[in-house]
């Protein structure tokens, strides 16, 4: 998968479906995750990006498994129709990050939104 996967990356012209994106994202383990997150983020149109709740929770989940929780959190900032697994995805990964006042305001604002 290494070079041909490569090498699909470096096309400028392909487009990936999202279950291929999200795919790719769950095949790699840090630090090309977090590569692949970054081009992932690059890659996609800002409104499909921000309307696709599973491919936003999947690089909440890569951000948040590799660490880079301001990445994640920024994400979930950015996402629109914020849905129960989203939240559960942010309020994994503050924890799992050891942020625990931002995992309770994450806990609050869901309390807010009725979920």
């Amino acid at each position: 998968m290494g070079h041909s996967f490569d090498r699909s990356l470096s096309s400028s012209e392909r487009k990936f479906g999202v279950a291929v994106i999200i795919y790719g994202i769950r095949a790699f383990r840090p630090p090309r995750a977090l590569e692949l997150g970054n081009w992932v983020k690059g890659l996609m149109d800002a409104d499909e990006f921000l309307l696709n709740p599973v491919l936003g929770t999947a690089l909440i989940d890569l951000y948040a498994k590799c660490g880079s929780i301001a990445q994640a959190v920024d994400i979930f900032g950015m996402m629109k129709g914020k849905d129960r697994v989203l939240f559960n995805t942010i309020i994994s990964g503050l924890a799992m990050n050891k942020h625990v006042r931002a995992t309770c305001g994450i806990f609050g604002q869901m309390e807010k939104y009725g979920i």
